[in-house]
């Protein structure tokens, strides 16, 4: 099975003709599954299409299911009595995809959710962090803005994209936060009710969040292909996509699902129009080919920013950022000894490099 039908099946959900798989293809296709985050998916959509699979690939994805179903549905139920309590306190909180995404999948078992992304106002970030300690929450070392306890982990951000990290992805688009708060909805997402950003404003940013991640995991591609089919103000979202600059990663994302023969037929003149460059499509078809292992989503997302001064200074500061995001690069390094950072990191940058580009050699 080649990748793209491999990828088509999974969101499309429409498994025909997988009975014929070889035992071989079988083994490599439930490894892809597990390291796309999709096999709980698969897993339910081969049930409910009664798809004959060999028992190990069944029971390796029954048991990803079960597990991500039972974290899932508990980590909500925690984190809507932390929200109460946040909001006793007089703290605002908007749910950031992917929990909100639940909504829209069969069930929990669906989507794999590491951690739960929370906005919050940045005059009440100092408050929020205090709380949080109060209720056994704590941050892991040299990261101030994550919160663990136990299996629960809240990523708090003051931004869409986490700005304060990595300065220069202010010009790369943003969404106006006033409007994000705004906007913002109350929806049950099993029996939780959370505020969330509007459906407009989840698009854009599971577009950017897959691209910022490289689009390592097809099932970011699923969140999309769900909320592109709800009832979306498309006139809206087009124009809160031009007004913060974030119109080229929306068509990247779109562009995906096209080429898959999932996108819908009304949304074919809006990409045709954004008119991609020869070096985004060339990019961006090595981004796709290559998305498990590559890293090419930044430099595909610098093309986003204009003037070549920012954009430099985009890729200076995405590569070599700030001491202390650098350090989480490198947990093992003492925080005196810093400066090595730069140095370990040119040479990661250069491996990193130097492989893909023989990747990219051989797949051309």
């Amino acid at each position: 099975m080649t990748e793209a039908r491999f990828e088509r099946a999974v969101l499309a959900g429409d498994l025909a003709g997988w009975q014929r798989l070889t035992d071989e293809e079988w083994l490599v296709l439930s490894q892809c599954a597990v390291a796309e985050g999709v096999e709980g998916l698969l897993y339910l959509h081969s049930v409910r299409q009664a798809v004959a699979i060999p028992d190990e690939v069944r029971y390796a994805w029954q048991v990803g299911y079960r597990s991500r179903a039972m974290n899932n549905f508990s980590a909500l139920q925690s984190l809507g009595g932390i929200l109460a309590e946040l909001a006793r306190q007089g703290i605002d909180i908007v749910v950031l995809p992917g929990a909100p995404l639940l909504e829209f999948y069969p069930d929990p078992g669906c989507r794999p959710m590491d951690d739960i992304d929370l906005l919050v106002r940045p005059e009440q970030v100092p408050a929020t962090a205090a709380l949080l300690a109060n209720m056994g929450f704590s941050s892991p070392d040299r990261y101030a803005d994550i919160f663990v306890r136990n299996s629960l982990v809240l990523d708090v951000h003051e931004d869409l994209f986490h700005c304060g990290r990595i300065d220069a992805r202010r010009y790369a688009g943003q969404l106006d936060l006033d409007q994000i708060w705004s906007r913002r909805q109350a929806r049950m997402v099993e029996g939780v009710q959370l505020w969330m950003p509007c459906l407009e404003d989840m698009v854009l940013y599971t577009a950017v969040h897959a691209l910022r991640h490289s689009y390592r995991r097809l099932a970011w591609f699923a969140d999309l292909r769900l909320l592109i089919d709800q009832d979306l103000d498309w006139p809206f979202l087009f124009a809160r996509a031009r007004s913060g600059g974030l119109e080229r990663p929306l068509a990247y994302g779109l562009k995906f699902l096209q080429q898959r023969e999932l996108l819908p037929v009304h949304l074919l003149s809006w990409l045709e129009d954004c008119r991609l460059s020869g070096l985004e499509l060339w990019l961006l078809q090595r981004a796709f080919a290559d998305r498990r292992s590559g890293e090419l989503g930044d430099l595909l997302w610098s093309l986003n920013v204009a003037g070549g001064i920012r954009r430099l200074q985009f890729l200076l500061q995405t590569y070599f950022p700030q001491p202390s995001v650098l350090l989480q690069v490198f947990p093992f390094l003492p925080r005196f000894l810093f400066p090595l950072a730069y140095g370990l990191r040119l040479g990661q940058l250069l491996f990193r490099g130097g492989r893909q580009l023989v990747g990219l050699v051989r797949k051309t």
